[in-house]
């Protein structure tokens, strides 16, 4: 019998509040030369909305990599999620963190 593997990962509450816009998380996946970055956006897997739609949180399950969240009303910020911890980190060290592997990832197709 083959042993589970547990996959780390984090549980990500996001403000829901259409009046001042829509919430979302896109995780970083590379350089981008229109958007800066290219990014999927992730699925939420829940929405604990109120009966009117107008409160409450979406919910989305994260892995390991660095993700783009917005928050109506609040903006956005980057979150890097390694096994089941995340922190917010800068945009500054998304982009060394992004452009660096692309600058190595190019020396070793060389």
């Amino acid at each position: 019998m083959k042993e589970k593997e547990w996959v780390k990962m984090v549980k990500l509450e996001v403000v829901h509040e259409p009046s001042g816009g829509k919430e979302w998380v896109a995780k970083i996946t590379g350089p981008d030369s229109k958007y800066i970055y290219a990014r999927e956006f992730e699925r939420a897997i829940d929405r604990r909305w109120s009966s009117s739609g107008k409160s409450g949180f979406t919910i989305y399950e994260l892995n390991d990599g660095i993700y783009e969240v917005n928050v109506p009303w609040h903006g956005r910020y980057f979150l890097k999620v390694e096994g089941d911890v995340s922190k917010t980190v800068s945009g500054e060290a998304v982009h060394d963190e992004i452009y660096h592997e692309e600058t190595v990832e190019s020396k070793d197709n060389k």
